[in-house]
């Protein structure tokens, strides 16, 4: 009789270690599942980003937040669509939790283009300066940060930032070039599009 419960006793204990197995093999595989979904919705609201359809990319992205939640990456991601797509407030919104974090490194400049989009210039000029200084290399900045201070009425300071972007030899010294003789021809000067690169 002993031996009977014994042997009920070790099949019971192996068919709940082999139930529990299960639920955690199944756990693991839905979770690379998700991943997987959520890569794949990422993708395609980035393909819809890049061709200008812009509601389409956003239901992807909120697709692709929805399921995961916690992939930071897919709220940065729907923040530069949103931008992009001219929702300047939203995305100032959802880049600001990102201004600080090193992994997102451009989401102050990107928010200093959306604040110079909604013509908010003293915001802008100050998400630029925040930028320069941890990235003073990036000529393409500069280029932004004169044309903010230009359209701000500040000559001397926009002059100073095309000298500083001119001192770096990129391919953006054409572009800086440009707004020089804009600025000391006291002629307008068209904006770079917002979140454009």
């Amino acid at each position: 009789m002993k031996k009977i419960h014994s042997s009920l006793f070790k099949i019971a204990h192996v068919k709940f270690f082999a139930f529990f197995m299960i639920i955690i093999f199944s756990g693991e595989i839905s979770a690379a599942d998700l991943e997987k979904k959520g890569n794949l919705l990422a993708s395609h609201a980035l393909k819809y980003c890049n061709t200008g359809n812009y509601s389409l990319a956003i239901i992807y992205i909120n697709k692709a937040i929805k399921i995961q939640p916690e992939r930071m990456e897919f709220i940065y991601q729907r923040a530069l669509i949103l931008g992009k797509a001219g929702y300047y407030p939203y995305a100032i919104n959802e880049l600001s939790r990102f201004v600080n974090n090193k992994s997102y490194s451009h989401a102050v400049r990107f928010r200093a283009d959306c604040y110079f989009a909604m013509n908010q210039i003293e915001m802008a000029v100050k998400d630029y300066v925040t930028f320069l200084i941890r990235s003073p290399k990036d000529a393409k900045v500069w280029a932004y940060f004169a044309e903010a201070l230009y359209m701000a009425g500040d000559k001397k300071g926009a002059l100073k930032a095309v000298y500083a972007g001119l001192k770096i030899k990129s391919h953006w010294e054409r572009r800086l070039l440009e707004i020089k003789e804009k600025i000391l021809l006291n002629q307008p000067i068209e904006p770079h599009k917002p979140l454009s690169n």
